[in-house]
């Protein structure tokens, strides 16, 4: 059963700006130029504030919706959304709507892989044949550790346009034309498990010595999933539903079927350079699914964050591997702001951890403060919100947050 109980949108929602102080500490009021002086700092009504912000970004955009949710101290205190969760069919977005979560999924199978490393069932630092023999062996062994990193060496999707100019012969162009054809039809085939759409590119030699460079990929973390198909015994999806999901009320993430009627899923859009909206790619992306395949709920991923944040779902010690930077083998940083499947942010002096991730029909962000137990999730149906724009959303959101007093929305039981 959930530790969380949802509160529906029908009940009458409580100010409790007269009540602040017993629910927020003076730091949460603060502005961070002027930490000590709360007394004249304005507290920000969290669903006005974010209303406000969430409207004028999607008329200043086009963004076809925003879902955000907020969480403090284990408590969702706020879920809304704006916009369009289907356009053509004017359908309004909802706190219930299911967004593409991208890359976030990431986050959740990195964990997954450290609650697997923390119980012994998985080396971090065995070759990763010992788990996944499906991925042949290579000129240098790869560790889960390195896939976690992105420091493996298995590459990330390829420019075949770029390469196909470069290309200085027939045989050349014709052996790019199938590596096209080949990548691109993984993109519109279902596939049901973890292991079958690592054949797209199993084959291929490494880019470069493991532990040596780092590359952001997403074909690394699809080879993880088999990893810890092997490592635990059990279907990928089983894993993360019966190690996290269940255990957390992550309730409404469910992956990310194609085919399948799922209820309240987002239609999803592309945001052209003049503002306007086109219907995105087709794209199912089963064959992403440890890497960016599931469908969920800002809701959802604030629960993730905030158990996260608390330790509830690795170690203190895993935890802290987690969110150191590759380094190579004599020490020297390979990456900054990327350890083992979690992203590390700066808004002002606030540390955050978290993830963000674009595909088809998406862009979404969801992050931790630790020095103010503030976890927020935003997600759009559009894919063209750049990374600039949404995290300096984000930032204002956190602002706010920070500041701000609203609705309670969940209680703990």
């Amino acid at each position: 059963m959930s530790p969380y109980t949802r509160l529906s949108q029908g009940i009458a929602r409580v100010s409790v700006v007269a009540a602040c102080a017993f629910l927020l500490t003076p730091a949460l009021f603060a502005s961070q130029t002027d930490v000590e002086n709360t007394s004249e700092t304005p507290v920000v009504e969290l669903e006005a504030g974010i209303s406000t912000l969430a409207r004028e970004e999607l008329e200043e955009t086009g963004l076809s919706s925003l879902q955000i949710a907020i969480a403090r101290d284990g408590v969702v205190v706020f879920s809304d959304a704006y916009g369009k969760a289907d356009v053509e069919l004017n359908v309004e977005a909802t706190p219930e709507t299911r967004y593409r979560i991208a890359s976030i999924s990431k986050w959740l199978t990195a964990t997954a892989a450290l609650q697997l490393a923390d119980s012994n069932v998985l080396d971090l630092d065995a070759p990763i044949q010992t788990y996944c023999p499906e991925y042949p062996e290579k000129r240098w062994p790869v560790s889960a550790r390195h896939l976690l990193g992105h420091t493996s060496g298995i590459r990330h999707y390829r420019n075949y346009k770029e390469e196909y100019d470069a290309a200085e012969s027939d045989e050349e162009r014709q052996a790019i034309e199938f590596l096209y054809l080949k990548d691109r039809h993984s993109f519109v085939k279902r596939y049901t498990d973890v292991v079958e759409p690592l054949a797209v590119f199993s084959d291929e030699p490494l880019l470069f010595e493991p532990g040596t460079q780092y590359l952001y990929t997403s074909f690394g973390y699809r080879v993880l999933g088999c990893v810890l198909k092997g490592a635990a015994g059990q279907p990928y999806k089983t894993i993360l539903r019966e190690q996290i999901f269940s255990g957390i009320g992550m309730d409404d993430t469910v992956e990310d079927d194609a085919r399948s009627i799922i209820p309240n899923r987002a239609s999803g859009y592309d945001l052209q350079a003049d503002g306007t909206l086109r219907r995105t790619t087709a794209r199912d992306v089963s064959e992403n699914l440890p890497a960016g395949g599931h469908l969920s709920t800002a809701e959802d991923l604030v629960l993730f964050a905030q158990a996260y944040g608390r330790g509830d779902l690795v170690s203190a010690t895993k935890q802290a591997e987690m969110l150191k930077d590759p380094v190579d083998k004599n020490g020297k940083r390979l990456n900054e702001g990327y350890g083992l499947g979690v992203m590390t942010y700066a808004f002002g002096e606030d540390q955050l951890i978290g993830h963000d991730g674009t595909q088809a029909g998406s862009t979404t962000i969801v992050f931790h403060a630790a020095t103010t137990n503030i976890s927020i999730a935003i997600m759009t149906n559009t894919r063209g919100w750049g990374w600039p724009r949404m995290q300096e959303f984000a930032r204002k959101a956190y602002e706010v947050a920070k500041r701000g007093t609203g609705p309670l929305l969940a209680t703990k039981e």
